[in-house]
């Protein structure tokens, strides 16, 4: 019989206590897992993202200092970063990275759209602002939520960012390339000392007009609940958008999309050091997006992975979805223009969940419901118990299954 060796004992035990504790993230991500599960992100709980932000991600580790100049590659498209200088404090602001520059972003992003202005208010307080972006306002010490999100502001809205694409068409040579800061002007006042107070005078953002373009001519939206619940991870935010971007551009062609390690590993650039270790990663980044994107359908090979056609974690059209509320008011309906006029209730939505997540089909349960409503439709007539109409339906879709 052979023997292990006590270092490998203590590590194998060691594996099983980390599997079996529960840690803070866990909970957060089981938590959200729910509550996406259950229901569709309200108009507040959407963030957007810029394209060209998925396509190459912002640097996971700070550069440094002493590098001039930073980019991603990612096939004819290139994101080049350069820091900015602080005559304050008469050295450079240094490059975003992490985390924070990315929730900044989404939070930047979504409020762009959803105001049409350049010029973002700060919000009541800095707490208040924090919480939305799903950080800590009441942690102190150096290594704050507070004090994080400070330095990482100055290095966002002090950078040079650049979009640059080359490539050949008919023989011919292209170059074009945006050159942009993200912010006009940057106003912050607040009291050091009582961080509930409210930001007075005025904080605000002015994003740049070619910024201001670039995140909000083709945004991705997002599930902000999603977005908060992998927060401590940059390489899960990026994970995340990408599968979301990734999904609906397999859903519009309906046909799987493949890519290779070799170009997620350009994309990603997760600093890995071999591409062993970044496979290993990522599929880990992966497992844990799938828990709060849990329509991301997907499968993984030797060469990569392929994204199969579902649901983007967000529907492109939000703002005029228009869902119906799930309540329980009344077995029968007629069958009319909008679906508003069929109401499903929450016990038999909950229970439809119950059969796909049972089923394993990876389906969404609000595409479901879109499709019964329009399958209803089409019979023209009266539907003496929706809530049995809905759930016979779900459960033939399931029993088609192959």
């Amino acid at each position: 019989m052979k023997r292990l060796s006590i270092k490998k004992i203590a590590g194998e035990i060691i594996q099983m206590n980390h599997v079996i504790k529960k840690t803070p993230i866990i909970t957060r991500i089981e938590d959200a897992s729910s509550l996406i599960v259950n229901a569709p992100p309200s108009l507040k709980e959407v963030a957007y993202t810029p394209r060209e932000l998925v396509q190459a991600t912002l640097p996971h580790r700070n550069p440094g200092d002493t590098v001039p100049a930073w980019e991603r590659r990612n096939g004819n498209y290139t994101l080049g970063i350069q820091p900015g200088w602080d005559f304050n404090r008469k050295k450079s602001c240094g490059y975003p990275y992490g985390s924070i520059p990315r929730l900044l972003i989404f939070w930047l992003t979504a409020e762009a759209v959803r105001t049409g202005n350049r010029n973002i208010k700060m919000g009541d307080s800095l707490a208040d602002f924090m919480r939305e972006l799903g950080l800590d306002p009441n942690r102190r010490g150096q290594r704050s939520d507070y004090n994080r999100l400070l330095e990482q502001w100055r290095r966002l809205f002090n950078a040079k960012i650049s979009f640059q694409y080359s490539g050949e068409i008919n023989g011919k040579h292209y170059e074009s390339w945006i050159n942009l800061s993200a912010a006009d002007k940057f106003t912050f006042w607040t009291e050091r000392n009582n961080r509930q107070l409210p930001i007075d005078h005025g904080s605000y953002v002015e994003l740049t007009e070619n910024f201001f373009k670039a995140i909000t001519s083709n945004p991705i939206p997002l599930d902000l609940r999603a977005l908060q619940a992998v927060k401590n991870s940059s390489f899960a935010l990026d994970v995340y958008s990408w599968a979301t971007l990734r999904t609906y551009a397999a859903q519009q062609k309906d046909k799987p999309q493949f890519m290779s390690w070799s170009i997620l590993e350009s994309q990603f650039g997760a600093d890995y050091g071999s591409m062993y270790e970044f496979r290993r990663h990522f599929k880990i980044v992966v497992e844990k997006v799938k828990n709060v994107y849990p329509w991301f359908d997907y499968a993984f090979d030797t060469k990569g992975i392929t994204i199969k056609p579902s649901v983007p974690s967000v529907r492109k059209s939000l703002k005029k979805l228009n869902m119906p509320a799930h309540e329980n008011t009344g077995n029968s309906a007629k069958i009319g223009d909008t679906s508003k006029k069929i109401q499903i209730s929450s016990k038999a939505f909950e229970s439809a969940v119950y059969i796909i997540v049972n089923a394993g089909t990876g389906w969404c349960q609000y595409e479901l419901e879109r499709q019964f409503y329009e399958y209803a439709r089409s019979k023209g007539e009266r539907i003496r118990n929706v809530d049995k109409a809905f759930l016979g339906f779900v459960s033939k879709k399931v029993l088609k299954l192959p």
